[in-house]
């Protein structure tokens, strides 16, 4: 391991973190990690940065930016396939469901039934708020993502294929379409586009969560 350091003129700027400079082409097993029937711990020290990024926060309480959080947050988009997403309900009860997603960076793809109620939802208020996550055996191996996003429906055709083409590549095991295929005429997709970002990670400490604004 080699420690790097990462200072500005600004002493609250200051990061220190530690990266395995020799593995850097394990980020692709991370991130594709579960897709590819591996199991990746996040909590190994060989992946860089992962369970031991000191993190400084500013006095609003948001952790700044780096290479190291984006990386991380990445990793954890990429690696899963299901979230919860909360949506609101026109007596103002909030609707949660589970759903699969794929994503294009910090873009995140859904689709759900035209008439469902999500659907209704989001066309009267398109904030939402999600969840990624698994069931890890030890506490300590708790990490995942708190999100607020908002929900735009997905309208230019050529992302529409984009997007329903990464949302079945999230199950590599399927070796086939299903029949009949979505199509914009029964089904809504919906791109998330973040604006605040909570990371959660128990290796740094029960309940540790770093507080990021998009």
């Amino acid at each position: 391991m080699v420690s790097l350091d990462m200072n500005s003129s600004n002493q609250e700027d200051h990061w220190q973190w530690r990266c395995n400079d020799s593995q850097e082409h394990r980020w692709d097993e991370l991130r594709n990690g579960k897709r590819l029937g591996r199991s990746i711990d996040l909590a190994d020290p060989s992946f860089p940065a992962l369970a031991v990024l000191v993190c400084p926060m500013d006095k609003s309480g948001v952790a700044p930016w780096t290479t190291c959080s984006k990386l991380q947050i990445q990793a954890l988009l990429d690696q899963h396939r299901t979230m919860r997403i909360a949506t609101l309900r026109p007596d103002g009860w909030p609707q949660v469901t589970t759903v699969g997603y794929a994503n294009e960076g910090f873009a995140i793809y859904f689709l759900c039934g035209k008439d469902s109620q999500k659907a209704f939802n989001l066309a009267r208020d398109n904030r939402v708020s999600l969840a990624i996550d698994d069931d890890p055996s030890l506490v300590r191996e708790i990490t995942g993502l708190s999100i607020a996003a908002h929900a735009d429906v997905v309208n230019d055709p050529l992302e529409w294929e984009k997007a329903l083409n990464l949302l079945f590549q999230r199950y590599p095991e399927q070796k086939s379409m299903p029949d009949p295929l979505p199509t914009p005429a029964n089904v809504r997709i919906f791109r998330l586009i973040p604006m605040v970002i909570s990371l959660l990670d128990y290796s740094k400490g029960f309940g540790h969560t770093e507080l990021f604004t998009c």
